[in-house]
């Protein structure tokens, strides 16, 4: 593949001088063709760039004259607070049934400006207003990537590409969750830990009490970010349904719980403790150890603090008993006057570790 037929770069500068004056970071680059493939090398070194604003003099000081292209920067926002975001229909080096797929996907990702792309793939350009996350895994078995956070984000007019469609860029709530939703796959951000839902809600408008709240819409609770202050943009998202908080400036992840923590909060109702990467919570009469949803050791909540439970636990998470004392002390005061009612469980209950077990294998374990 010869470069100098890729196309023609006329007005390069201009044109991304007018994604610049609409506040995005952009970066000069030039092409390299190495076993065939263009290879897209920035001309500067970008890093700050993702994390501040590029000053006018940064910007016009880049080496235009040998640039081939140009790209923004997907890790900063632009004057109004938004995140560009591309869905990439890429078919390099995929099977026909991935091309397929991916294809018929693509064609239901919501209409936008419309690109084709260097290498004959086709992007759909989007403004994010949740910071989303590069997501790479399913190029190989859907033909499709989400080019975000971390990434360059190359566009028309560079060289080879060109612009398919005259639609302005269409604002989404949050390109991770759109993306996820239409690939038919979960959303590795929504961490339950075998809360249940109207629990859930009452932790979420109680946090929301502690946050400087700037808006809201369909699916998010925007607020200035409560760990870097000061932000010029709310930065700092709750998801109203899935449950989970997300840091625009490092991209942490937060179930209620962890950010509760992180806060400072005790939560109403919350009968659980967190030791290592392990939760205890108190589900009706029983103990239960998760390891995020997933539960893994069960005990009648009378045995708690018997020598033989504490034994287990200890050799099977692997945890020093100093640490393993404190969540369990943490956790029976947490439970107040039901330390009462676990006296009160009847003597059955405290030998019924087989029928327990069974329910922990089968994850049965709803109990209000």
């Amino acid at each position: 593949m010869n470069v100098d037929r890729l196309g023609d770069c006329t007005g390069l500068k201009d044109a991304a001088r007018e994604w610049y004056n609409k506040g995005f970071n952009v970066v000069a680059i030039r092409y390299e063709i190495e076993e065939g493939k263009v290879k897209k090398t920035p001309l500067v070194d970008w890093g700050e760039w993702q994390i501040r604003r590029q000053t006018p003099e940064e910007f016009e000081n880049q080496p235009w004259e040998s640039a081939d292209g140009f790209a923004i920067v997907c890790s900063y926002p632009n004057e109004e607070g938004l995140y560009l975001s591309t869905v990439d229909y890429d078919v390099k080096k995929v099977s026909e049934e991935a091309k397929k797929k991916g294809a018929q996907l693509f064609a239901h990702f919501p209409a936008t400006r419309l690109e084709q792309s260097v290498s004959g793939g086709q992007h759909k350009l989007y403004l994010s207003r949740v910071k989303p996350k590069t997501v790479s895994n399913f190029h190989e078995s859907h033909a499709l990537e989400l080019i975000a956070s971390g990434r360059l984000c190359v566009i028309a007019p560079s060289k080879g590409y060109k612009i398919l469609n005259d639609n302005p860029l269409t604002i989404v709530e949050d390109a991770e969750e759109l993306f996820y939703k239409l690939l038919g796959v979960m959303d590795p951000r929504e961490r339950r830990k075998g809360v249940k839902d109207p629990l859930l809600q009452s932790w979420l408008n109680e946090v929301r009490q502690h946050l400087n709240v700037a808006g809201e819409g369909p699916n998010y609770v925007y607020a200035h970010c409560p760990f870097h202050p000061p932000d010029k943009h709310p930065s700092f998202a709750l998801h109203k349904t899935k449950f989970y908080a997300v840091d625009f400036h490092d991209g942490q992840v937060y179930t209620l719980k962890e950010l509760a923590n992180a806060l400072g909060l005790e939560l109403a109702g919350d009968l659980s403790v967190t030791f290592n990467r392990y939760i205890l919570r108190v589900k009706g009469l029983n103990v239960i150890v998760y390891n995020e949803e997933k539960p893994l050791y069960a005990t009648p909540l009378r045995s708690l603090t018997s020598k033989r439970v504490k034994k287990e636990l200890a050799e099977y998470f692997n945890v020093d008993s100093k640490s393993l004392e404190q969540a369990i002390a943490q956790l029976i005061d947490r439970l107040g006057d039901s330390r009462r009612k676990a006296a009160e469980t009847k003597k059955q209950n405290a030998s019924s570790r087989g029928a327990l077990w069974r329910a922990v294998l089968y994850a049965d374990l709803d109990v209000d």
